[in-house]
């Protein structure tokens, strides 16, 4: 009996160890599971908030591009504004000169002298 005994007591054992074994085998599994999940949300939590910088910086790209092409249409609507005045006043001049043509030519004469009176007066040497 004593053989009988002894192996009851090896196999009930040896069930025990082996159903220890899967138990912790089982809790080792959970754990390592548990820090999969918790580095892979890691990982998502990092990815996303790289995500959201390099949106942050795009967004802030964009508005400095916006305010540096609201400055340049500013520009053009200014350039613009110069041309027609020019154009309105060549249109006066021309009316101007179709009324009164000797006026202009005069005037147009006078000033070219003075130009040429200048130019003699600065080029003279001390």
């Amino acid at each position: 009996m004593n053989i009988q005994a002894l192996l009851v007591v090896l196999v009930l054992g040896g069930g025990m160890m082996a159903g220890g074994f899967f138990l912790v085998k089982g809790q080792i599994d959970s754990r390592v599971a548990a820090e999969v999940a918790a580095g892979a949300e890691r990982t998502r939590a990092d990815l996303a908030e790289r995500q959201r910088d390099r949106l942050e910086e795009d967004l802030e790209q964009e508005h400095e591009r916006q305010e540096e092409l609201t400055l340049e249409l500013q520009a053009a609507r200014d350039r613009e504004v110069q041309t027609t005045e020019v154009l309105e006043d060549r249109e006066r001049l021309d009316r101007l000169t179709q009324a009164k043509p000797g006026l202009l030519e005069r005037l147009a004469r006078r000033a070219t002298t003075q130009v040429w009176e200048d130019i003699e007066v600065e080029s003279r040497d001390p």
